[in-house]
């Protein structure tokens, strides 16, 4: 053990020393120079905001105020559980001021909601809430929980009142540490939907799905595309979202659900030119004209629909074809001779839009390389663009749950809850004695190693009740994201199962089937 601890004592100093020598290299020649991040801005002001010398800090503040032309009497904050420790130590130079005014004509509100803190990954940390409010009393009243939803029906709320209202008897089972559990149960209130949306119609279910021994596919996934068929939300002008866990995971069901003719967004940076089926039969036909011996991408090709017209039964002549009018006429042109011919059916106003990405690109790459560039060069260019895209119409929208954050939507799918979280502790970074103010850092050697000395031990516990509780608040900002329907799916468990992912945590709250509300709900 000791051997094993002297080794990652070394590792740490090691990378202390080389993150301290890049700092002052970065502090040299690029802050110097007036090049400045994001997060530099807030570092520096906090780092002014926090000087212990009053009076440095009380010019700071009024030349800051001056800069800004305005004193602000009074501040409201919202979505404080993703305020970072480094940004409040900025506003707390400001908050002290307000609350110290006697003459009481000056205010400062804050509101968030802890169970939906899921940015910790990047600065956020919800235990500020109740710190401000423990460290201002009583200059600080608490007001009444908001409990009702304006967003969802009476059987969303259901479910998500039976789910995460009573963590308490099955924590042990799902060996939720006893942190986590006090940390839910204190941010908890039973769930309500508010007066004037009660008679809405809505539904909710729990599906579970077994896995096909003869298929590859997810049947995660396959349950998506049932639902979609049978509840058509395009069709019926319902606004449908797909929430997954993984990146991975969204690029997988997008390709599923294109193959399937349903046109999809992917939330985030996507590429509009290949996140279609027109696209994708574009870059296969090309694929398979460059590559005589691509049988492969021949027969992907061929499996669209959108290429009728587009002769692809006598591959060798469609070749030649491509191969003479991409030499006379460049990508641009060849491909818009296919948009022509081709038949986008149902789905005409997406895939047309997708299309005309599709073009820009090919008119750009024609107007930089021109045509003499190989066809490899030309699939590259279109697979590596990359555009900001959000609110899309008329498609179904596929995200991670951290992207639906503050969305809602009429039709919510939630699918990959129960997927393992990685345990790793090995390398992960501690801080003490207090993480808020550490005094030493070091990565911890992996668990067994790490159990074996107290002090190690207590920051092992911390980080596995922080990632259950990030696991917890991520389930939660999943599952009310629904506006009338709510759909959550996970794989099956036997009733041995000793799993402690969400998908057990559902098998422990509902019988098995659970549903409620109206399963025709989209026709209303």
């Amino acid at each position: 053990f000791a051997d094993m601890l002297q080794q990652f004592l070394d590792r740490s100093h090691g990378l202390y020393k080389f993150v301290s020598q890049y700092e002052s290299v970065y502090a040299e020649f690029i802050r110097a120079a007036g090049l400045i991040s994001f997060s530099d801005i807030t570092q520096q002001l906090a780092d002014r905001a926090s000087e212990a010398n009053n009076l440095e800090a009380l010019n700071w503040r009024a030349q800051v105020a001056y800069r800004i032309d305005q004193n602000f009497d009074h501040w409201l904050l919202d979505e404080f559980q993703d305020t970072s420790r480094t940004q409040w130590s900025i506003l707390r130079a400001f908050v002290d001021e307000v609350l110290m005014d006697d003459a009481a004509q000056r205010s400062f509100f804050y509101v968030g909601d802890t169970k939906q803190a899921i940015y910790s990954w990047r600065g956020g940390d919800a235990e500020l809430f109740r710190e401000i409010y423990d460290h201002y009393q009583p200059a600080i009243k608490e007001a009444a929980p908001l409990v009702d939803s304006w967003r969802s029906t009476e059987p969303v709320i259901e479910l998500v009142n039976q789910v995460f209202s009573a963590i308490g008897p099955i924590a042990a089972t799902l060996k939720l540490p006893k942190e986590t559990v006090q940390k839910w149960e204190l941010g908890w209130n039973t769930h309500e939907v508010a007066q004037p949306i009660r008679d809405r119609i809505g539904y909710a279910a729990w599906c579970t799905v077994s896995k096909d021994p003869n298929d590859d596919t997810s049947p995660q996934h396959l349950e998506i595309l049932r639902i979609l068929k049978e509840t058509e939300p395009l069709k019926h002008n319902k606004e449908c979202a797909l929430l997954l866990r993984q990146n991975k995971q969204v690029a997988q069901l997008a390709t599923l659900l294109q193959s399937e003719g349903i046109p999809v967004a992917v939330e985030g940076k996507t590429n509009p030119c290949t996140d279609n089926f027109f696209g994708s039969a574009v870059l296969a036909g090309l694929r398979a004209v460059a590559h005589p011996a691509d049988t492969l991408s021949a027969t992907i090709a061929k499996g669209f629909s959108a290429n009728i017209g587009w002769e692809l039964e006598d591959i060798d002549a469609f070749r030649i074809e491509t191969l003479k009018s991409i030499a006379d006429h460049g990508y641009a042109k060849t491909i818009q001779h296919w948009i022509e011919l081709a038949d986008f059916g149902a789905h005409e106003a997406f895939i047309s839009g997708r299309a005309d990405a599709l073009m820009a690109a090919a008119e750009a790459f024609d107007a930089k390389a021109g045509s003499s560039e190989g066809i490899d060069s030309f699939i590259a260019a279109i697979e590596a663009i990359q555009a900001q895209e959000a609110g899309a119409k008329g498609v179904i929208r596929i995200m991670t749950v951290h992207q639906s954050k503050g969305l809602g939507f009429d039709m919510v799918i939630v699918s990959g809850l129960d997927g393992s979280s990685p345990s790793r502790i090995s390398d992960e970074l501690a801080l003490g004695p207090d993480k808020h103010n550490p005094q030493w850092g070091m990565l911890l050697p992996r668990k067994d190693i790490a159990d074996a000395d107290p002090l190690m031990q207590a920051q092992v516990e911390r980080i596995q009740a922080e990632a259950k509780t990030n696991e917890l608040c991520s389930a939660y900002v999943a599952l009310t994201r629904a506006k009338q329907a709510l759909y959550i799916i996970s794989d099956e468990l036997n009733e041995k199962a000793t799993s402690t992912h969400f998908g057990r945590h559902l098998m422990l709250s509902l019988e098995n089937g659970w549903t409620r509300g109206d399963s025709d709900w989209f026709k209303s």
